[in-house]
C-alpha cells in the first residue's frame, strides 16, 4: 500500500479574504504580532473541524511560514495536517497529511499505515463531500517534489 499524503484542490467557492488580499503576493513568511496572517486559516480550521467529527483529536494550532497546520491523533500517533495556497494562487490548496514520527522513531515502533490510510481515507471524504472544492489530485510526497510531478491520482491510497 502506498500513501499519498499530498492533495491539490481547487477552491474558488470557498470564501476567505485574507487569501484575495494575498493574491498577488508571493507566499508570506510566519506573520510578527500585528502582521496579517497568510492564507487559509479558514480552510485549515474547517479541516480540522470536520476531521473531529470524525473522530481525530485536534491537539495543536500553528501558523507556517506559507499557510496553517494542526495536528491530530486517533490512538498514540500524531499527524501534521498542513494547509497553503499554491504559488501564490489564491483557488488552488495543498494540503498535506504525514505521520509526525520525531527524534527517536523507533521508540515508537513501525509507522501505522492503516491509521494513517484512514486519515487520508477520512480527509479524502471531507474533501469530496463538500461542493466548494473541486478537483482533487493525490501526490506522494516523493511525486510532489519532483521536477516533472505528473498529473496525481484520483485517489489517496495507491496499490
Amino acid at each position: 500500500m502506498k500513501l499519498l499524503t499530498h492533495v491539490t484542490f481547487l477552491a474558488p467557492d470557498f470564501d476567505e479574504p485574507a487569501r484575495r488580499q494575498h493574491a498577488d503576493d508571493a507566499p508570506a513568511p510566519a506573520p510578527t504580532e500585528g502582521e496579517p496572517r497568510p492564507p487559509g486559516a479558514d480552510m485549515a480550521r474547517w479541516l480540522d473541524g470536520a476531521l473531529a467529527a470524525q473522530g481525530w483529536e485536534v491537539l495543536n494550532r500553528w501558523t507556517t511560514p506559507y499557510g496553517h497546520a494542526f495536528d491530530v491523533k486517533r490512538t498514540n500517533r500524531r499527524y501534521d495536517v498542513e494547509t497553503q495556497l499554491i504559488d501564490g494562487d489564491t483557488d488552488r490548496f495543498l494540503v498535506t497529511a504525514v505521520e509526525r514520527r520525531g527524534l527517536v522513531p523507533w521508540f515508537k515502533g513501525p509507522s501505522n499505515s492503516d491509521e494513517h490510510a484512514l486519515l487520508l481515507t477520512h480527509l479524502r471524504g471531507v474533501l469530496g463531500g463538500d461542493s466548494r472544492l473541486h478537483e482533487p489530485r493525490w501526490y506522494s510526497e516523493a511525486e510532489w517534489t519532483a521536477a516533472d510531478r505528473g498529473p496525481g491520482h484520483d485517489v489517496p491510497i495507491a496499490q
